[in-house]
């Protein structure tokens, strides 16, 4: 987003001049200044907004790549303003600059705003026994209600089973906002090739050779086996938190309070971030009294 945002400092600088230069009856070509910002400085910009258009086409297929750009949404707003701004701006130039200024600051920190509610996921990780209520659902409810009212959050997203109760489900249906559950279920990981039983395939590829792991338990485990279950269970961690974040990119609500297992936090806050989108870090590992 950062281009986006200069892209809007620049413009903002030009369109001011340009109204200024008309309220005196002039025009934006007879200032140099005006004219390296509107020109060198614009086009630019454009191209760099433009290569990252046809990047993200390239990488998502045209109708996605079009369509789910951060920049092609706010685009429409970003014109419409900016049209605005130049006919108020060459308005109000004619009878008072300072009025002008204030206006186009005001205007300017106005679509910071809107900038900054485009793809924005609230990350908490937990244990999974917390977001099933099965301890501490109490205070759990309370972090939801201070990071949702803290974030503005307007729909919650998180790693569980499909069809579970969880603490978060409940709390998101009573404050009347968007849920997900952003965990593939059997199915959808069947057809992305993705394990749902290491520990069961492991036992029958190891029982002739280590009797013990008949009686699974991660930490008892011989040092080959586990570093091999280690290794596999980090694979499917890295499949699934690709269909968590299609999930919630087809889901399109934002701010999104994204809840997970604690293993999970770092990998999948990397894979957001690299999604260019930005991710708050709530809490790495939540139970009480912990950050």
């Amino acid at each position: 987003m950062s281009y986006f945002v200069l892209l809007i400092v620049a413009s903002s600088v030009f369109f001011t001049n340009d109204a200024f230069a008309y309220g005196r009856g002039g025009s934006c070509g007879e200032n140099t200044f005006c004219y390296f910002t509107g020109s060198v400085v614009g086009v630019i910009i454009l191209g760099l907004f433009l290569l990252s258009v046809i990047v993200n086409i390239l990488e998502k297929g045209f109708v996605k790549g079009l369509t789910e750009h951060a920049g092609v949404k706010a685009i429409f707003f970003y014109c419409t303003g900016m049209l605005t701004l130049v006919w108020v701006l060459s308005k109000l130039a004619q009878y008072d600059k300072s009025i002008a200024i204030v206006f186009c600051i005001a205007m300017f920190f106005i679509l910071l705003k809107l900038l900054g509610k485009m793809k924005k996921v609230i990350l908490l990780g937990t244990e999974h026994s917390i977001q099933r209520g099965q301890n501490f659902p109490d205070l759990f409810t309370s972090i939801l209600v201070e990071e949702c009212e803290k974030n503005k959050v307007n729909a919650i997203a998180e790693e569980i089973i499909e069809g579970e109760e969880t603490v978060a489900s409940k709390f998101a249906s009573d404050r009347q906002l968007k849920y997900l559950y952003a965990d593939p279920n059997k199915e959808d990981r069947l057809k992305g090739g993705i394990p749902t039983r290491i520990d069961v395939e492991m036992t029958f590829k190891y029982m002739d050779k280590y009797p013990e792991v008949a009686i699974w338990n991660e930490e008892t485990l011989p040092t080959e086996v586990r570093e091999e279950f280690s290794k596999r269970t980090e694979k499917a961690h890295r499949m699934r938190e690709k269909v968590w974040l299609e999930n919630i990119l087809n889901f399109d609500h934002w701010p999104l309070l994204f809840i997970c297992g604690a293993d999970h936090f770092d990998e999948f806050s990397k894979l957001l971030k690299t999604s260019k989108i930005q991710v708050v870090e709530s809490h790495k590992h939540w139970i009480p009294n912990q950050k």
